[in-house]
């Protein structure tokens, strides 16, 4: 029994478990904005493809970065460098989130289930992009950016309902707020490695031009995610008073996010504050339907 709570132990701590905070509340306001009222059965089986598909995608990143891992002091103590877990342990996550995912994803409609491995391809293709590119920021952005577009698609179940559904270009705004969102924070996540990082020949914004450039890249990609935050609920709620208390509500916390980066905060900005950013626009989405018709 001791053994395998150890080993639930170890496996949350590889996957990081909490993180799936960053993508399920984007996952809601794709089904809010598809439906006011999801039915439960929706909303369970996206709630678990949501989690298989981030516990298969966070263990296949551990397991493509075990070696950049082991040499990094800061990381080095994860649990595949360390030998807690072995790769082929780590490979089961893998391949038993992805089964959950593709499962549930049949489960909400044949079309969910087909296009299932579009994203799946993004969550093992990203890890690599550091290896190639700066721009490999927006690999994990494009990746969080499908939470929307897959909770759209479990509500309208077909592509011709969800096409013409008259939420749906709120929907791709909201995807481009979260490619934009994730990747800037990511940006701010890569100054705890930049000195190995550039030792070592992984790309990144702030190897390519330095801390205090891409931390304005970094802000200026979360001003136009305040700008799409306003957008959205525009669209959603044709209310400019909401839309404009969304875009200063987002701005003020990007900044706060800008400041406390500047500040070295750097684990808190990147965990606590975008769990707060994120739960905001779900909670702008759900309570907008409310404050409508008092507008």
């Amino acid at each position: 029994m001791k053994n395998t709570v150890w080993f639930f132990v170890a496996f949350a701590r590889l996957i990081k478990i909490e993180h799936t905070l960053f993508s399920v509340p984007m996952m809601l306001g794709g089904m809010l904005l598809a439906s006011p009222n999801p039915n439960v059965r929706d909303l369970g089986f996206a709630l678990i493809a949501v989690f298989g598909a981030r516990t298969a995608a966070m263990a296949w990143n551990r397991v493509a970065d075990r070696d950049i891992d082991a040499m990094n002091p800061r990381t080095a103590e994860r649990e595949l460098p360390r030998g807690v877990l072995t790769p082929r342990q780590a490979l089961f996550l893998v391949f038993g989130g992805f089964f959950i995912y593709v499962l549930s994803a049949f489960l909400l409609s044949p079309t969910c289930g087909l296009l299932s491995p579009l994203p799946a391809l993004v969550f093992l293709g990203y890890p690599y992009l550091k290896r190639f590119t700066h721009w490999c920021h927006f690999g994990i952005g494009l990746a969080l950016a499908f939470s929307p577009l897959g909770g759209f698609l479990a509500v309208t179940k077909t592509l011709p309902q969800t096409f013409q559904h008259p939420q749906f270009p709120s929907v791709l705004l909201l995807a481009f707020f979260v490619l934009l969102w994730v990747s800037a924070f990511d940006i701010y996540y890569t100054f705890l490695d930049v000195e190995f990082d550039r030792t070592h020949g992984i790309h990144s914004f702030p190897v390519r031009y330095g801390l205090s450039k891409a931390k304005r890249f970094a802000l200026m990609f979360h001003i136009l995610a305040s700008i799409l935050a306003g957008m959205i609920i525009w669209f959603y709620s044709s209310s400019i008073i909401l839309a404009g208390v969304a875009f200063l509500s987002f701005m003020v916390l990007f900044f706060v996010e800008y400041r406390l980066v500047e500040k070295d905060s750097i684990p808190f900005a990147f965990f606590q504050l975008n769990i707060i950013i994120g739960t905001l626009l779900l909670f702008f989405i759900y309570m907008t339907r409310f404050f409508v018709d008092l507008l």
